[in-house]
């Protein structure tokens, strides 16, 4: 039987969510909401010192992020990072770089507002978490890589996608995506039946519809459904969120088959164990977001919005 405390606090998150879209709406179009800050210049950082507001070819910033390329385009699809800073006269920019003093002049550039009215305690959990991660995690994960062979690791993440077939299925099935669904169940039964979900052999097979590599889930759902991000949320360990995704995270919480696990350490040292072992892409994209980001929470924080808005579009 579900628990009904948690089951309360998932109705109660719910309603947060549909009141916060009142107060969002009025919110989105003031001038706080622009994109304040932007993420890093290569062959650049002249600029920083001098001031500027630029556009940098993604071609620039993939150079320097080539094994993380698909994350790149994933968040920022558009074609152009945008770094912003102050008094620079167009004479001094690189070739490479161009100039504005108006960001709605590139129509390349999609300007996410993000409602984010509890900033300074999202920044305290931010300076929190980035400490945390790179002072810990980065540490006992590399300690992990040296004791784990790669094809367990890679076995590990394998079992964990397999076991969240049942996030994927209904998420599709609640925004309608059929084939999506069907596609989804084709790849479990061929993964489990050949290898409990540790190989992934049905990822080699052409499908009938495009599909997303993370998959859906709660949060994309909502969004699907015309639900806004709501306001911006950092949570202490877990990171960037907003009360949307917040909701749908508790969403994913009861579709998720190791929730059912007795007794419940047993259930969240499984969870943690599978969720620690596919860090191998995320710490490195961590520190490239934020390691030469002039406000490395801003950019954190539109990298984020930007990742989610354009998996709900796909």
């Amino acid at each position: 039987m579900l628990n009904h405390k948690v089951f309360s606090t998932f109705l109660i998150l719910t309603l947060l969510l549909t009141f916060s879209q009142a107060v969002w709406a009025k919110d989105k179009h003031s001038p706080n909401a622009k994109i304040q800050n932007v993420l890093f210049a290569p062959k650049a950082g002249d600029l920083f010192a001098k001031g500027a507001i630029v556009v940098i070819p993604k071609s620039d910033i993939q150079k320097t992020l080539t094994a993380n390329q698909k994350a790149v385009n994933a968040i920022f699809p558009q074609g152009s990072f945008i770094v912003r800073s102050r008094g620079m006269n167009s004479g001094d920019a690189p070739k490479d770089v161009s100039l504005t003093d108006d960001l709605d002049d590139y129509d390349t550039v999609v300007e996410t507002p993000v409602y984010d009215p509890w900033e300074k305690w999202n920044r305290f959990w931010f300076r929190f978490n980035d400490k945390f991660y790179l002072k810990v995690t980065k540490p006992v994960y590399r300690g992990w890589e040296y004791i784990t062979p790669k094809p367990v690791r890679t076995g590990l993440k394998n079992f964990l996608h397999n076991t969240l077939f049942p996030v994927r299925f209904i998420n599709n099935l609640l925004q309608f995506r059929f084939k999506g669904a069907g596609v989804e169940f084709s790849r479990f039964m061929m993964n489990t039946m050949c290898s409990a979900g540790f190989a992934d052999p049905a990822s080699k097979k052409k499908t009938i519809v495009p599909m997303d590599d993370i998959g859906e889930d709660f949060g994309q759902t909502l969004g699907a459904w015309g639900i806004g991000h709501g306001p911006y949320i950092v949570w202490p360990f877990l990171g960037p969120s907003s009360l949307r995704e917040t909701v749908g995270a508790v969403g994913d919480w009861f579709a998720n088959p190791a929730t059912y696990l007795e007794p419940w350490w047993v259930s969240w040292a499984t969870k943690l164990t599978l969720r620690f072992n596919a860090l191998d892409r995320v710490l490195p994209l961590y520190e490239d977001l934020t390691g030469a980001a002039i406000d490395p929470y801003i950019s954190m924080r539109d990298a984020y919005i930007n990742f989610r808005n354009n998996h709900v579009k796909k």
